[in-house]
This record gives C-alpha cells, sequence and structure tokens, in this order.
C-alpha cells in the first residue's frame, strides 16, 4: 500500500456551553464517516498528528483537546465524564456531523466504549463473550491497561 501525505490540520478554537475547545479537522471526501479521536489526560491534539498522518487520506478525523489538556483552558469548574460526552455530541453538532467512529486514548477510551469509568473489565469482558456466541469461536483474549502501567489478560474458552 503506497501512503499518501495528508495536509496540515485546520486548527480552530470552538466555544461550546461556555468551554473553550482546541479542534483540529483533517479534511477527507464529504461521504466519509469521521473518525473521533479523543485525547488521553494530559496529552495534545499535537501528539496524534503522526497517527493521523498515517491514515487513509480519504477518511475525516477530528481530534479536540478537551477542557484542561493541550490549549483548551482548564475549565472553572470540575467536570464529569458524562459532561463530556454531552460536550462532545455538542461539538459534532457545530461540526454537522450527525454519525462519527470514535477511537479513544486514556478517558477517551471511556467514551468511545459507551460504559462509565471504572466498567471497562465488564464491558469488554462482555462484549468478549457476546463475540465468542456470535461466531462460534472457541477461544477469546481480553487484555486491558490499568493505572500506573498495570495490565491484566484473561483467557476465555468457550465451551
Amino acid at each position: 500500500m503506497k501512503y499518501q501525505v495528508r495536509p496540515q490540520p485546520e486548527i480552530q478554537c470552538i466555544r461550546i456551553s461556555g468551554y473553550e475547545l482546541r479542534v483540529a479537522l483533517w479534511h477527507g471526501k464529504p461521504e466519509t464517516v469521521p473518525l473521533l479521536i479523543f485525547n488521553g489526560i494530559g496529552s495534545r491534539l499535537e501528539l496524534l498528528g503522526p497517527f493521523v498522518q498515517m491514515l487513509d487520506p480519504d477518511r475525516k478525523v477530528i481530534v479536540f483537546d478537551v477542557p484542561g489538556t493541550g490549549e483548551s483552558p482548564v475549565p472553572r469548574l470540575p467536570y464529569r465524564l458524562w459532561m463530556l460526552a454531552r460536550l462532545t455530541s455538542q461539538l459534532l453538532d457545530v461540526l454537522g456531523h450527525e454519525r462519527v467512529h470514535i477511537m479513544g486514548v486514556s478517558w477517551g477510551g471511556a467514551i468511545a466504549h459507551g460504559h462509565p469509568l471504572g466498567a471497562t473489565g465488564t464491558r469488554l469482558f462482555t462484549t468478549l463473550l457476546h463475540e465468542l456466541e456470535r461466531t462460534g469461536g472457541r477461544y477469546g483474549l481480553q487484555t486491558m491497561c490499568e493505572g500506573g502501567g498495570q495490565a491484566n489478560v484473561t483467557i476465555v474458552e468457550r465451551l
């Protein structure tokens, strides 16, 4: 596969519900469903630039510094994960996207998986079991990164 060089992203500051968000937009073909990437804790959108450069240049990509990370200002009050999900939904409305594919890093992973923080293992394990049942697979492997560089793995055999 030959890689094409993507142009640099368009970077905007967008105000939503009292939060100023710094957003990077890599344009692609209008008919593609955009990929929305959530940064991890303490990250900034520039760190994902090399990754985005490796993606298909036809795919639209949206990355933003969540409040208090990168160059998005620290919010006056703390916010919860559900608030970040609502803020993201409002951002997508402003950008005119009804549907996106989501990839998350760190806390973005919790939103990407669609579950409350702290329920990652349950969500991943349930998905694994359903996929084994759906495909008739015999073995499944679940891995999960935990805080402080820890990780665990679970191997399942379907009987």
